[in-house]
């Protein structure tokens, strides 16, 4: 016998942990009473039946009638799970994560929105969760080129009033992130139609990007016209930081990326 509530975004089923539902194993008991529910709630009711070889499990049963359990001065509520998660990149290490949360606090007295983004263990750096009324932050720190998922809960200072986790966003990806730019060191002339090019990575590298090859361009001022360097093309490894720009014309200013 399971339990459901129906509280904004809440779906999660609820088994009994005391009672006399528990270990119902007389196939002819149809009866039972549900016990260690929470006050001031709404549920409805469901029960399945189990066999020793669970691909004869039943189905579940229809929802039963929703009953709201009474409120009572010995009865603390916990405050309702978050709803309505989505996420969005921002940029390769920052998602804009949103949720909707429609009900009261109850007896949860607040602490802070707890984000959580399955994908990087747990870990986020999300700004502003500590303010009763946010519904939206931006998680940073996340890895480039990273599908991840994201939940979210309230925090109480009475710890057992916090809420569950909300239903997970739907998968977003962080996008790649692109390779730096190489820089340039002062080209050194070899002799009246040959120049020697060396460049270096930045500290950042070459980010997400599979690399394929080096492509130089040169040309000669006052031209505009950018073509590729006799002497530097086909530089497909990684490692190749200089090449010699061979066939130029002599006395002539060149410029070269």
């Amino acid at each position: 016998v399971f339990a459901k509530p129906l509280a904004a975004g809440n779906h999660s089923l609820v088994l009994p942990s005391i009672g006399s539902c528990v270990s119902l194993a007389n196939r002819s008991v149809s009866y039972c009473e549900f016990e260690g529910l929470s006050c001031d709630t709404t549920y409805v009711f469901t029960v399945q039946e189990v066999c020793r070889d669970q691909l004869g499990n039943s189905n579940m049963s229809a929802d039963s009638n929703a009953i709201t359990t009474p409120r009572s001065s010995r009865c603390d509520r916990k405050a309702p799970a978050p709803h309505s998660m989505t996420a969005a990149a921002l940029n390769a290490s920052g998602v804009i994560v949103a949720w909707s949360y429609d009900g009261a606090l109850y007896d949860c007295i607040f602490h802070r929105w707890i984000v959580s983004a399955a994908g990087s263990d747990g870990h986020t750096d999300c700004l502003g969760l500590d303010q009763a009324d946010t519904r939206r932050c931006v998680v940073g720190s996340l890895r480039s080129n990273t599908e991840y998922r994201f939940l979210v809960r309230v925090s109480c200072l009475n710890s057992a009033m916090s809420s569950g986790w909300s239903t997970s966003s739907e998968p977003v990806r962080t996008p790649p992130l692109s390779a730096a730019a190489p820089v340039f060191t002062s080209p050194t002339p070899l002799a009246n139609d040959s120049i020697l090019l060396a460049w270096k990575l930045p500290s950042n590298g070459i980010g997400d990007c599979e690399f394929a090859s080096w492509d130089l361009l040169g040309r000669q001022l006052p031209s505009q016209d950018w073509t590729s360097v006799k002497g530097c093309r086909n530089l497909t490894s990684k490692c190749t930081t200089t090449c010699t720009a061979v066939g130029l014309d002599a006395d002539t200013h060149y410029v070269f990326k």
